[in-house]
């Protein structure tokens, strides 16, 4: 039998998943992360509530951070919005995308089918949780065999009781992780060690110490190293700080020790926010570029390293839709892929980095 992944409309053969798109949202509410933002900035700080218009005079603000004023910029439920970004999608050559949200972010899974059915791209879910603000009450103080059972119910039975299949877990920490996010890290490898599946982590902002004392300890307690995927890799490779780049100039070159670190122990990376049309430089932090992503992915490729390489545009907010403005989910299809060819990146790494590579990972 072929191998099978599980998408939002039920399983399909590895073969029908086309370029993939590791790392999106689709129907999130990313709620959790709204604030008043008191920070100094040469913008005036916009307010927008949900519903409310987003103004062409306050995109500027909204994408120097301060995005996460707006509730409505912070939500992607609009049936019609994700139909039109999405079918951009496959217009432009895409087939899978890897839907990255869990309980708290997840938005509705009857819109997400929708846009599946409308649009023909195929979804894959994940089972897991994001960080820790925003878990739902029910997650706040699961033991590791609670989160275990929590876990393997979903990839048996069904997210959320709906029957539809995860493709993978998502895991995810800002800053330093506390103990209950220890025991759910450490049902998510045990988990993984059992079943196979996939784990996305979300860890970036964590320093190179602590990223690697997390992967130790996921790895320690059962997951598989080629079952792991590092999202953001990109942080790792640039010098994301104004400050840091002023006073040290040897910063401004892409940065491969850690990832290669990750890499050596058969470790996926993944480079997403290709086309970010945000930053946060209210915080002293530069915008992500995606001529360091670029050079990374070329390097890393030719070194030997192709096999672990995913990328995805990581859509999570309005701003990056076309429709606001952004590039949307098409930024990797029109402009990454292009680029690595006119680079001269073998195509057949290429293709091991947009569908082999998805399709060993999201597999069973």
């Amino acid at each position: 039998m072929p191998p099978l992944v599980n998408t939002i409309l039920g399983p399909i053969e590895t073969s029908e998943m086309g370029f993939t798109s590791m790392h999106e949202h689709v129907g999130s509410r990313a709620l959790f992360y709204a604030t008043d933002h008191p920070v100094d900035c040469c913008h005036k700080v916009p307010k927008a509530e949900e519903n409310d218009e987003i103004k062409m005079a306050d995109l500027a603000a909204f994408r120097s951070g301060y995005y996460t004023t707006s509730t409505d910029i912070l939500c992607l439920d609009d049936i019609d919005l994700m139909a039109a970004e999405l079918r951009d999608f496959a217009q432009a050559g895409g087939g899978t995308v890897l839907e990255c949200s869990a309980p708290g972010l997840r938005g509705s899974m009857d819109l997400i089918k929708q846009v599946s059915k409308a649009t023909g791209v195929h979804i894959v879910m994940s089972s897991g949780l994001y960080v820790e603000e925003s878990w739902p009450d029910a997650y706040k103080s699961m033991t590791t065999a609670e989160y275990r059972q929590f876990l393997l119910q979903e990839i048996q039975d069904g997210i959320e009781g709906t029957g539809v299949l995860p493709g993978q877990i998502k895991v995810a920490v800002n800053g330093k992780p506390s103990d209950q996010f220890l025991a759910f890290l450490k049902a998510v490898s045990q988990v993984a060690g059992q079943t196979n599946i996939a784990v996305t982590a979300h860890i970036e902002e964590n320093s190179d110490d602590d990223c690697k004392a997390l992967i130790d300890f996921a790895l320690n307690n059962g997951l598989p190293a080629d079952r792991l995927i590092l999202a953001h890799s990109q942080v790792r490779v640039q010098e994301m700080s104004l400050e840091t780049l002023v006073r040290n100039k040897g910063q401004w070159a892409p940065k491969l020790d850690f990832v290669k670190y990750a890499l050596d122990l058969g470790v996926n990376i993944s480079f997403d926010c290709f086309g970010a049309s945000y930053s946060h430089e209210i915080y002293g932090d530069i915008p992500e570029t995606d001529a360091h992503k670029i050079a990374a992915i070329v390097w890393l490729a030719e070194q030997g390293f192709a096999d672990q390489i995913v990328i995805g545009n990581d859509v999570f907010h309005k701003i990056m839709c076309r429709r606001y403005g952004g590039h949307g989910y098409t930024r990797i299809t029109e402009f990454v892929v292009p680029t690595l060819e006119e680079l001269e990146l073998e195509k057949g790494l290429i293709q091991r980095i947009t569908h082999e590579n998805p399709a060993r990972l999201l597999s069973y």
